[in-house]
């Protein structure tokens, strides 16, 4: 029973190890071409279990579909034992593909074509010493997402020479020996190695972003530079001219006469003269202002002139036009209006209960005052207001509405244990890295899948999406991985993860991919975003 079954398993090995899937034709000899009469793809059958309960390779058989897509690429193993003529046959439909064709140890053959391609190859018995294990790759010209056209399907067919199964099975005895698992070491240098990838990326786009934000604000600087400048010599040349009304009078006048107060002398000084003899003085308690006149002896002051409020007409970023009220903190402003005075304190309202003066720097006349926007760094947008308060007499002006936008930052998000992953997986992954595995006959299968991350995850306070990224580290990459499917702008970080495993050279029955992710955020400074703590 024991020899029926081993004859049975290697008449099955006969037709799984080589890229004939089938018997050779009657009258096929060593060296011939064998053909298959396949209709269809075929599935690799279980493998069957040899003497001393060693496994009989598990092959491919062809012709075999295709697809790939974006960065991707379809690898297809199989067996060569014997000098002969190869063939192979692309069928495909999409975007253009370069197929390659390589022995392990040997030099590729490649060939690019748009739909059909036929590749002829003549096996010497060199290429046949140096390994019998071959692959055909198939991937893009020019990796691009799908949606843009990056995609292409078809069939691919091989035809060589018959296969000796038990050389088929001593070689990969041979090589499953070589074969070296990865030690703990191995993965943390991996995973220290990708994780400084990802860094190194993530301070890129920060710097980036934060260029951005200088580059914008001296942008606005400089659209309000004239007139700023034009502000500031007004300002230095009041400062050189007394008060209106005042007039050069005689040195003689003005040194005070005997017995005269400081109220008489403040008057005098202004020029005034006295009111005539027969006006009628003010009532007890009315307000009068310091113009008046001389008349004898007797004093008359006329009613005050109160100075109304402070009056704020607009208040826009970097005095554009049209006025633009919403800004950033440090974006210049302009306010615009009348009585501001010599001096005072411009005010922010920026959020609920905080009302803000704004920074040093402030330029200031009578109907112009030049400031800039408060840190509110932990705040959120907020439809606020501006006024002033003059110094003068504290009085404060009318409110004008002005909206607050927080500073921007960027942050990453690399780890969740929201997620669904496609086997075959090492289920340990951590919450910040996956590795999928595979081990067995089937080694010589490309394999590929997706995984789900951040399914039910959303951010908070105005939180949003702007890239992600995956990276495999290339040591520990047999394949690859890709962002396929993200919702930047979006508060869901959603990441559809595209793997593949391919078989791994030179075919030491173990291949893996093992990748980390990131998934950048942009939302206002300081403030949580639900899923990282600041």
């Amino acid at each position: 029973m024991r020899q029926r079954a081993y004859v049975k398993g290697l008449m099955l090995a006969s037709m799984l190890a080589g890229c004939t899937g089938a018997e050779p034709m009657a009258g096929s000899s060593a060296g011939e071409v064998g053909t298959r009469g396949l209709s269809q793809a075929q599935q690799p059958v279980s493998a069957q279990s040899g003497p001393m309960g060693q496994s009989v390779a598990q092959l491919p058989t062809f012709p075999q579909k295709f697809n790939v897509q974006g960065p991707e690429t379809q690898v297809f193993g199989f067996a060569v034992t014997q000098p002969g003529p190869m063939v192979v046959d692309v069928q495909g439909l999409g975007a253009p593909v370069i197929v390659t064709l390589q022995s392990s140890g040997g030099q590729p053959t490649a060939q690019q074509a748009i739909g059909n391609l036929r590749l002829n190859y003549n096996v010497t018995p060199q290429d046949v010493q140096k390994s019998l294990f071959w692959t055909v790759q198939i991937r893009l010209a020019q990796p691009m997402p799908a949606q843009q056209g990056g995609r292409a399907t078809g069939s691919l067919n091989v035809q060589c020479p018959p296969v000796n199964p038990t050389a088929v099975q001593q070689a990969l005895q041979a090589a499953a020996a070589q074969r070296r698992q990865p030690t703990d070491q191995d993965q943390a240098q991996a995973a220290a190695h990708a994780k400084a990838q990802m860094d190194a990326a993530f301070q890129a786009h920060k710097a980036q972003l934060e260029q951005h934000q200088q580059q914008r604000r001296a942008a606005l600087m400089a659209a309000v530079q004239p007139l700023l400048a034009q502000m500031q010599t007004q300002t230095q040349a009041g400062a050189a001219v007394r008060p209106r009304g005042v007039e050069d009078t005689p040195a003689s006048d003005s040194a005070s006469a005997p017995g005269e107060d400081e109220t008489s002398r403040a008057i005098r000084s202004r020029g005034v003269e006295g009111p005539s003899t027969n006006e009628t003085p003010p009532a007890s308690g009315e307000d009068v202002t310091t113009r008046g006149t001389f008349s004898g002896s007797a004093l008359r002051l006329s009613p005050t002139l109160v100075m109304p409020n402070p009056a704020i007409a607009s208040a826009c970023v970097s005095g554009q036009t049209p006025c633009v009220t919403k800004g950033q903190p440090g974006d210049p402003v302009m306010i615009t209006g009348s009585g501001f005075g010599s001096g005072g304190e411009v005010h922010f309202v920026i959020g609920s209960g905080k009302d803000v003066s704004a920074p040093a720097g402030t330029v200031w006349t009578d109907t112009q005052i030049f400031t800039s926007v408060p840190d509110g760094t932990g705040l959120l947008a907020f439809n606020g207001q501006v006024y002033i308060k003059r110094t003068s007499d504290l009085r404060l002006s009318n409110l004008v509405g002005f909206r607050f936008e927080p500073l921007m930052e960027v942050r990453q998000i690399t780890a969740t244990s929201d997620r669904r992953l496609q086997g075959p997986v090492w289920q340990s992954s951590p919450p910040n890295r996956i590795q999928h595995s595979r081990d067995g006959a089937d080694f010589l299968f490309t394999s590929n899948g997706n995984d789900e991350l951040f399914i039910q995850t959303r951010l908070k306070n105005t939180w949003m999406i702007d890239r992600a990224d995956v990276f495999c580290e290339p040591s520990y990459c047999n394949g690859g991985a890709y962002a396929l499917t993200t919702y930047p702008g979006t508060d869901w970080p959603y990441l559809n993860i595209r793997w593949w495993l391919n078989p791994d050279a030179p075919f030491y029955n173990f291949s893996h991919v093992y990748y980390q992710f990131a998934v950048r955020i942009v939302g206002p400074k300081g403030v949580p975003d639900g899923v990282v703590v600041p």
